[in-house]
C-alpha cells in the first residue's frame, strides 16, 4: 500500500529540478531499510534496493544541489557499476558530462635532473575489460580506435549535478520515500546491541510543525536494516568503524572558463597531473565551457584574506603548461575560489547487526586519482546483490552478508585506496602527511628519485603504462597486482645506481637501501 512517487513530484522551471508536493500522502510505513544520505552511494543504494522491491527511506539533510570541488571525475570502473545498476545514462545525460579517455602526466620543467626540459607521458584507458591475469597485469591491450566503441571510458562533470540525476532517479522510484532531514542519532536496542532504525528531524524547509519552520519536530523511524552513506563527514561511522580519519592535505579549487569544447589543455578528454612543487595539480574538464583546476597544498593552507593564496596559485602556474597558464591565472584573478580538505580513513570490517556503512561513510583516500566515486558504486553493486535474497529481520542471515560484503570489497577497496595515497606520497616532496614525518635530505633525494622512476616506468609503454592505468581507472581491482607494479617502479629506480658501473661505488648501495626504504615505508603502512 504504496504510492507511486511519480505522481508526488513536479517539475519546476529547470529540467534538472524536482519540487516535492504531498510529503505526508508519500510515506511509505515499516520500511525494510533506511539508508542515511542521497549523494552517490545513498542515491543509487536506495534505487538498487527498491528495484528488488524492498521499501526504502532515504534521508538526505539538504536536497539542494551542492556545488564541490571533489566528486567530479568517475572512473571507467565506476561507469561499469552504473551500467550493472542500470544507471549509466546518470553519468552520461543531463548533467554536461565529459568523456574521459584517460591521464597525461605532466613532468614540468625545471622540476627533474632527469628531464631538465619536461616531458609528457599520455595513459589511455585500456580498449577492453581485462578477462584473465595477463590483461589485469597490464598485458595484450591496445588504444582505443575509434570514439563509438564500446571500450571503458571515464566521465567528468559538476558533481551536484550528477547526484541530482541519481535523485531524480530515485524519485521516480515508487518504493522509495525521500524524506530531508538530518539525523541525529541511531535508534539502538542495548540489550541484544542492534541498531533498530535512526531518529531524525525535519529540515527546517518541510517542517510542518509551524508555518515559518521555527521548530523542527524529531522523528523515531525504525527499520530492520540501516545503510549509512552519508559521505566524508559521516557523523554516525563510529558505529561500527572507530578509526580517525586524517588530513593528507588539502585541495584549492579553481574553475577556467572557455568556448564549448575548447579547453585550453595539451590532450582533450583527458585529465592532466602535472607534478608540479611540492605537491601536484590536477586538471580535467567538467562540462563543455568549464575545466576544473585543484592545486594540491601540502602544508598549511595559504591565508585568502591577506593574499596568501593568491600568491601561491601564482607560483604555482609556473608549473603549469603554457598553453593553459594564462587562463588559470586569468581565472585566479577573478577570485572564485575554493578549497576543500583531503583526508584519508582506514576501513573497518567490524560488524553491528542492523546497520553497514558503505563508500566515504566507511573509508577514504586522497582524491588524487578520482577513485571514491568509484570504490562508493562497486561498494553498492556488491552490497545489493549480497542482500537480494535476505531476510532483512534476520540476524544471522544478516551478519554472514555483512562479514562477506566487507571481505568482497577488499579488492577494489583497497586496490584504489592504496594506489590513491601511494601516488600522492610518491608525487608530493616530503610532508607532515600520511603517517611519515621524515623529511630529511636524504629523504627527499630518495623520495625525488622514485618520483623520476615512477615517471620512466610510465613512459616504457607496454604492460609498464597499461597495468598502471588498469588499476587507476578501477578495471583491475587486485591489490596483488598493484603491489608488483609498485615494487616494479622501485626496482626500476634502483637500476639506476648499478648499470652501468654502479656496482662499484659503495655509496651507491646507501642510495638503494634509501629509495627502497622510502619505497616499503610508503606502501606497507597503506596496506
Amino acid at each position: 500500500n504504496f504510492l507511486n512517487l511519480k505522481k508526488d513530484f513536479k517539475m519546476s522551471n529547470s529540467s534538472n529540478d524536482f519540487t516535492q508536493v504531498n510529503a505526508d500522502t508519500t510515506k511509505l510505513s515499516e520500511p525494510d531499510a533506511i539508508i542515511v544520505g542521497a549523494g552517490t552511494a545513498g542515491a543509487s543504494m536506495a534505487i538498487a534496493l527498491a528495484r528488488q522491491g524492498r521499501k526504502i527511506v532515504l534521508i538526505e539533510k539538504n536536497l539542494i544541489p551542492q556545488d564541490r570541488i571533489v566528486g567530479e571525475l568517475l572512473q571507467p570502473g565506476g561507469i561499469r557499476a552504473l551500467e550493472q545498476l542500470n544507471l549509466a545514462e546518470c553519468a552520461q545525460i543531463g548533467c554536461d558530462s565529459i568523456i574521459v579517455n584517460g591521464y597525461t602526466v605532466i613532468m614540468p620543467s625545471g622540476v627533474s635532473k632527469s628531464y631538465p626540459k619536461g616531458s609528457e607521458v599520455v595513459l589511455k584507458y585500456p580498449n577492453k575489460d581485462p578477462e584473465n591475469i595477463f590483461e589485469l597485469f597490464g598485458k595484450n591491450f591496445k588504444d582505443i580506435e575509434n570514439e563509438k566503441s564500446s571500450a571503458p571510458r571515464g566521465r567528468s562533470f559538476h558533481n551536484g549535478k550528477f547526484v541530482e540525476r541519481l535523485r531524480q532517479a530515485a524519485k521516480l522510484e515508487p518504493n522509495i520515500e525521500i524524506i530531508e532531514g538530518t539525523v541525529v542519532s541511531l535508534l539502538e536496542d542495548k540489550i541484544i546491541g542492534k541498531v533498530e532504525g535512526v531518529s531524525y528531524k525535519e529540515s527546517a524547509n518541510n517542517s510542518l510543525s509551524n508555518s515559518n519552520g521555527s521548530t523542527r519536530k524529531k522523528i523515531d523511524l525504525n527499520a530492520p536494516l540501516t545503510i549509512i552513506a552519508d559521505g566524508i563527514w559521516s557523523g554516525l561511522r563510529k558505529c561500527t568503524n572507530k578509526n580517525k580519519p586524517f588530513l593528507i592535505s588539502n585541495f584549492v579549487g579553481v574553475i577556467v572558463e572557455h568556448l564549448s569544447m575548447e579547453a585550453p589543455v595539451p590532450y582533450r578528454n583527458f585529465g592532466h597531473v602535472v607534478l608540479s612543487q611540492p605537491s601536484p595539480i590536477l586538471i580535467y574538464q567538467i562540462s563543455p565551457t568549464e575545466t576544473r583546476v585543484l592545486v594540491d597544498v601540502a602544508g598549511k593552507m595559504p591565508n585568502s584574506s591577506n593574499g596568501e593564496l593568491r600568491e601561491f596559485l601564482e607560483r604555482q602556474s609556473n608549473f603549469l603548461p603554457e598553453v593553459f597558464r594564462g587562463p588559470f591565472l586569468e581565472a585566479v584573478k577573478k577570485g572564485e575560489v575554493k578549497s576543500m580538505p583531503n583526508r584519508a580513513l582506514k576501513s573497518s570490517a567490524e560488524i553491528k547487526q542492523g546497520v553497514v556503512l558503505i563508500g566515504d561513510a566507511l573509508n577514504m583516500r586522497h582524491p588524487l586519482t578520482g577513485g571514491g566515486m568509484t570504490v562508493a558504486l562497486k561498494d553498492v553493486v556488491l552490497l545489493s546483490e549480497l542482500l537480494s535474497d535476505k531476510d532483512f529481520n534476520d540476524l544471522k542471515e544478516m551478519n554472514i552478508a555483512v562479514a562477506t560484503f566487507h571481505r568482497k570489497r577488499v579488492p577494489h577497496s583497497a586496490t584504489i585506496n592504496v594506489l590513491a595515497n601511494a601516488l600522492y606520497y610518491v608525487f608530493s616532496l616530503p610532508t607532515k602527511c600520511l603517517e611519515t614525518t621524515d623529511t630529511s635530505d636524504e629523504a627527499i633525494k630518495a623520495r625525488e628519485n622514485l618520483q623520476d622512476s615512477c615517471f620512466e616506468y610510465l613512459s616504457i609503454g607496454g604492460v609498464f603504462s597499461a597495468g598502471p592505468i588498469g588499476l587507476l581507472s578501477g578495471l583491475t581491482p587486485s591489490p596483488s597486482i598493484l603491489a608488483i607494479h609498485f615494487f616494479m617502479v622501485a626496482l626500476y629506480g634502483v637500476r639506476t645506481h648499478l648499470f652501468p658501473f654502479g656496482f662499484f661505488r659503495p655509496s651507491n648501495y646507501i642510495k638503494i637501501y634509501r629509495i627502497l626504504l622510502v619505497a616499503f615505508g610508503i606502501l606497507f603502512p597503506l596496506l
